[in-house]
């Protein structure tokens, strides 16, 4: 059995001219269109992962958002980058109330 080596990991850009459709990695739509994916919202134009990031982003012409999520102490998720606030409190370790 033989490695091809133009093949790349899941980790890097394929530049393979063979290689499938960008689509498997999530960049084209199955027609091949481009997908729009707004980082945390529409962060540079509003406060990142809030609602308002979101349906801005949305209201730009992006096709989704990406956003963080984290487990708070009593199982609540809550959308934030970090797994610490800015105060250096891990939100692993307070219930969602403190937060």
């Amino acid at each position: 059995m033989t490695q091809d080596t133009n093949s790349s990991s899941s980790s890097d850009v394929n530049t393979d001219a063979n290689a499938a459709p960008a689509a498997a990695s999530g960049r084209q739509s199955m027609d091949g269109t481009t997908l729009v994916v707004a980082h945390r919202g529409a962060s540079a134009a509003a406060p990142e992962n809030t609602i308002e990031a979101f349906v801005l982003a949305a209201s730009m012409g992006a096709h989704g958002s990406e956003l963080d999520i984290r487990r708070s102490a009593d199982g609540a998720l809550i959308v934030h980058h970090d797994a610490h606030l800015a105060d250096g409190r891990l939100i692993a370790d307070h219930p969602s109330g403190d937060l």
